[in-house]
């Protein structure tokens, strides 16, 4: 047969001959019509041909399936005039493959897009292949040999079924999951484990599979968050009422050409749907037990929370639902002061009682509301955690008792576990012995690292604009005359909090909490603790006197 100019390299030298007609009957090509004007030819028009190995109708347009996944997958190819060749995908679809599966012995097939199969080489045979679907062989339906407009990355594939039979069909299975109950999605059919496509795929689908795998509910994971599978892509554009038992009860279907296996979907299925629980918050590795990674208990789990959007005022009810309270008390008619305390769950007077017992009638008084019980702490401040994060992108006006009692939402395709968020509850909310100073870890008792007693704890303050006025404020409240500021390269490092940022003071107050001053320290670390020396005398008699 003759092979289109564009599939022959080009020649060299002379176009000798140019028009040339055949009958069919001559033996020799010079004994056919032909004329040597060759002006108007040029050797990207040079001829060739391809000649058959073998004639012979035996074993004409036998099938094979080759370079695929497996055996019952990958490229079609025939073999005709004695080679073997592939097919061009044109009008090729999935009643032709059917027709080439169960040639090849299997119950039936689909066809596979050409971009999911590898690129064949040699002739391609046939063309625009047409079956009515009740053919038994591939030959048997119509087709054309002209495959000028074929490339071989239009290369037909094809997937034939391992069994047809409905038992077992549609059987979920979680794989590749950090637990059992999370993980990529995979479906039993036609008598193979493959995955689904998450076009269209959404918490709704999620939950009918979650209920058919015996879960009481559940919820989509990001295909961001899933392991790619291998193998088939069997269901798309998955779409369920709610109502179903059956993933295969909902509408899909088989079209997975835009679909590739870093799209398979996921699914986290919840191991307790009880409202008993729902919502319970831990602090965990942290400095100290009121400040680190927040976790909640969600659908039977504990997992993190995302810090898109988590402030200040959501760490706050945070606070306050973990049961670090505004909690005044005193004892009066006896001869203990009025003190306050905190870091005491609701009603729990036991801590308080210890201390007044025989000491008069106590007093006491819960506030919910006010002072703020805690703030959010940055999430490079944090321990990454593992598993679920459940949610993203919570908002609290400041008046809820719980945490899900915020708006919020589950998805958390954003996040990753560095973004979870953590919090630092107050110990103490009152005023009382707000803002102490003292100096600390120095060479002598009058110069060393600052350090703050704020919100019932002692932590450092971030060098960050702080200057020797700060400094003067700071040593005059510490009782001395005036000071300076020594930097953070000069004092050993702090632990726990750093409370106060961006200190500026005009050299006027009093204490350095009268000063201007941020709590966002998400900028410091301990190497940036700042150090102060305050002046153990300030008069300038004996002044520079030389000894």
């Amino acid at each position: 047969m003759m092979l289109p100019a564009h599939k022959v390299d080009d020649g060299i030298g002379t176009v000798w001959l140019n028009n040339v007609n055949c009958s069919g009957t001559e033996n020799e090509l010079l004994n056919c019509t032909f004329n040597i004007d060759a002006s108007n030819c040029r050797h990207y028009g040079d001829v060739g041909i391809h000649c058959f190995l073998n004639c012979s109708t035996k074993y004409e347009g036998g099938l094979r399936i080759t370079d695929g996944f497996a055996e019952n997958q990958g490229r079609l190819e025939i073999k005709y005039k004695g080679e073997w060749g592939t097919v061009c995908d044109n009008q090729f679809d999935n009643v032709d493959a059917e027709v080439a599966c169960r040639q090849l012995g299997y119950c039936s097939g689909f066809m596979i897009p050409a971009n999911k199969v590898d690129d064949g080489i040699g002739t391609i045979w046939l063309n625009n292949v047409n079956c009515s679907g009740s053919e038994s062989e591939l030959l048997n339906c119509t087709f054309n040999t002209d495959a000028s407009n074929c490339r071989h990355y239009g290369d037909v594939g094809i997937h034939c079924f391992l069994n047809c039979s409905p038992d077992g069909e549609g059987v979920l299975r979680i794989t590749d999951g950090f637990a059992g109950n999370q993980g990529r999605l995979e479906i039993y059919y036609k008598g193979e484990w493959g995955t689904l496509c998450d076009d269209q795929f959404e918490n709704v689908d999620a939950e009918v599979a979650c209920r058919q795998l015996g879960y009481c509910s559940g919820l989509k994971l990001p295909s961001n968050k899933v392991h790619d599978g291998i193998g088939t892509i069997w269901l798309n554009n998955v779409i369920c009422s709610g109502s179903e038992s059956n993933l295969l009860n909902c509408t899909y279907n088989h079209d997975i050409s835009p679909c590739r296996h870093y799209h398979d979907v996921g699914i986290h299925c919840f191991l307790n749907c009880s409202t008993e629980d729902e919502g319970g918050l831990r602090i965990i590795d942290g400095f100290a037990e009121n400040q680190g990674r927040l976790e909640m208990y969600y659908k039977g789990e504990w997992g993190t929370l995302c810090d898109d959007q988590f402030e200040n005022v959501d760490a706050d009810v945070a606070c306050r639902q973990l049961g670090y309270w505004l909690v005044t008390w005193r004892i009066s008619d006896g001869f203990a002061k009025n003190r306050t305390t905190g870091n005491l769950l609701q009603g729990d007077l036991r801590i308080i009682k210890g201390h007044a017992a025989n000491q008069g009638r106590l007093e006491i008084n819960i506030k919910e509301n006010g002072e703020p019980s805690g703030l959010m702490l940055p999430a490079h401040k944090v321990d990454d955690g593992i598993g679920t994060i459940w949610l993203n992108h919570v908002n609290c006006s400041a008046s809820e008792g719980n945490l899900l009692n915020c708006s919020y939402n589950h998805d958390i395709s954003p996040c990753r576990h560095y973004q979870d968020v953590g919090v630092h509850c107050f110990l103490n909310c009152s005023t009382g012995d707000e803002g102490g100073l003292r100096i600390t870890d120095g060479v002598t008792e009058n110069q060393g690292r600052l350090e703050t007693y704020y919100k019932g704890e002692w932590g450092t303050v971030c060098d960050n604009q702080f200057q020797n006025v700060d400094a003067e404020v700071a040593c005059r409240q510490l009782g001395y005359c005036s000071g300076q500021m020594i930097p953070a390269v000069r004092i050993k490092d702090g632990q726990g909090t750093i409370w106060l940022n961006d200190v500026n003071c005009s050299g006027s107050e009093s204490e350095l909490l009268n000063c201007t001053y941020t709590i966002d320290t998400s900028n410091c670390r301990h190497s940036e603790d700042v150090g102060i020396h305050c002046f153990l005398i300030c008069s300038t008699e004996d002044e520079g006197i030389i000894l």
